[in-house]
């Protein structure tokens, strides 16, 4: 139940507990299943983005790493420098990552543009500056385009792949507005959406590796940068009329059933009063499940939009 498996009625009934010892069970089972796991061969867990992580996933990664069972688990963790450890991550060994070097830069415009002459590799890699992700657009932007000149920043060049998309771009903006991660029938229900442009678009999308799969009919922006250049290249109100029409398709949807969805598109649609709404919501749907530190974020995020919607 607490996996949101549907189960017989009479199992259900057998293990039905209250939502304070589900969450415990459900942790331990998860933990036992990590242990076993590591029993039977050494176990390499790898999370990236840990600075993304909601407050559940890294309560579990505190019991993990404090637990006192000698067992070979590496656990390797990416996360931005601004992330704050928690007192049991803080005992973690850091170690941070610095720029790749010139010849890990070339074999990596080389990898992807074999063709690249030597004079545009080393202006790749002068401009990228050891950083993977600038490399790899500034090097699919050559190899797109007989544009010459080299993007000043890697906002500059993600933006220029935009523009190269052509009539894909807009379904890019839209993806980008529902999240880094979507489901394209989901795009297809959105006001306007034609369901074969939105199948070329994805393929167009998927071709430039700007998106890929993640699943059955679902995708993935390659990089959480490159879905915030689709994202900011919107104008401001176009994006606020996307994200009250994502907002509207999720509250028609039978199997929405995350409020704190509806509220952030609410938000950001600037229908405050619906946002405050389905925040509470999600708060009081948090505290039902015990995931009280989910809850306590949701509350707040209510609390910071009062002021908005004036003295009325």
């Amino acid at each position: 139940q607490a996996l949101g498996i549907k189960v017989p009625e009479r199992i259900a009934t057998e293990y039905d507990a209250p939502p304070p010892i589900q969450r415990e069970r459900l942790t331990a089972f998860l933990l036992g299943c990590l242990f076993n796991l590591a029993r039977q061969n050494p176990l390499l867990l790898i999370i990236e983005d840990v600075h993304w992580a909601d407050p559940s996933t890294l309560e579990l990664l505190d019991k993990l790493t404090s637990s006192r069972l000698r067992l070979p688990i590496l656990c390797i963790g990416s996360a931005r420098p601004e992330f704050i450890h928690t007192p049991s991550l803080a005992r973690i060994h850091t170690l941070p990552l610095a720029p790749l070097a010139s010849a890990d830069c070339a074999a990596i415009v080389y990898g992807i543009a074999p063709q690249t002459t030597a004079a545009q590799v080393s202006r790749i890699v002068e401009r990228a500056e050891g950083i993977p992700l600038f490399a790899e657009e500034l090097t699919r932007g050559f190899s797109t385009s007989q544009n010459v000149s080299i993007p000043a920043s890697l906002e500059d060049v993600l933006g220029y792949r935009l523009t190269l998309l052509g009539p894909a771009k807009t379904t890019a903006q839209t993806a980008a507005t529902i999240g880094r991660e979507f489901d394209s029938d989901f795009l297809k229900l959105l006001p306007a959406a034609d369901a074969l442009k939105v199948d070329r678009d994805l393929s167009r999308l998927v071709d430039a590796s700007i998106i890929e799969e993640a699943g059955e009919q679902r995708y993935r922006f390659r990089h959480a940068l490159i879905r915030d250049a689709a994202y900011q290249s919107q104008p401001p109100e176009a994006r606020q009329r996307t994200h009250a029409a994502i907002a509207e398709a999720l509250q028609k949807s039978p199997a929405n059933t995350r409020p704190e969805h509806l509220a952030h598109h609410w938000a950001h649609a600037g229908h405050t009063d619906k946002a405050i709404k389905h925040w509470l919501a999600a708060g009081r749907q948090a505290m039902q499940q015990s995931a009280s530190r989910e809850a306590l974020a949701h509350f707040r995020a209510g609390l910071s939009h009062l002021e908005d919607l004036g003295p009325e």
